[in-house]
């Protein structure tokens, strides 16, 4: 977080800015939650083991930070069977036998793991340009990634 125009007696580390991880942004729940560049926020600043940080991190005028979903690509290739698929909606879930250990390898944290129960979910944009539709039942190849909402398939 900039912090140019913060009070003289404010603990910074220094005035390039101050730390702020996801915790300390207080945001809808169930979010991860993120700031973007240009952002104005308002902010407590509390003393942690490795410096200062930003908590209680909000609006400007006070608001909760609204969530912003942010894909984080895995690496490799996953087999699964589409468990449902609503071909008016374009979505639906694919079930898989997902390793979980290799995931949070990979950083996916654990809550993102339990979401959905196990699910993972699948849209029409994210089909492979080949394929047109899915069927329940249908067996699929795909890629993995991971948001605020769960798990999701890509170039299905």
């Amino acid at each position: 977080i900039d912090c140019s125009e913060a009070p003289p007696d404010a603990k910074l580390d220094s005035m390039k800015g101050i730390f702020v991880h996801s915790t300390g942004i207080r945001g809808d729940i169930g979010m991860v939650q993120s700031l973007e560049v240009g952002d104005v926020v308002r902010f407590d600043v509390a003393a942690t083991a490795r410096g200062f940080a930003a908590v209680n991190v909000v609006g400007e005028n006070g608001e909760n930070i609204q969530g912003k979903l942010h894909r984080v690509t895995l690496h490799g290739v996953c087999w699964g069977q589409i468990q449902y698929w609503n071909d008016a909606k374009g979505f639906g879930w694919i079930a898989a036998e997902i390793d979980k250990e290799g995931l949070l390898a990979q950083r996916v944290p654990d809550r993102i793991l339990d979401l959905n129960g196990g699910m993972i979910y699948v849209q029409r944009n994210d089909l492979a340009r080949y394929v047109r539709d899915l069927t329940t039942g249908m067996p699929v190849v795909f890629s993995i990634y991971w948001d605020e909402k769960g798990l999701g398939a890509a170039n299905v």
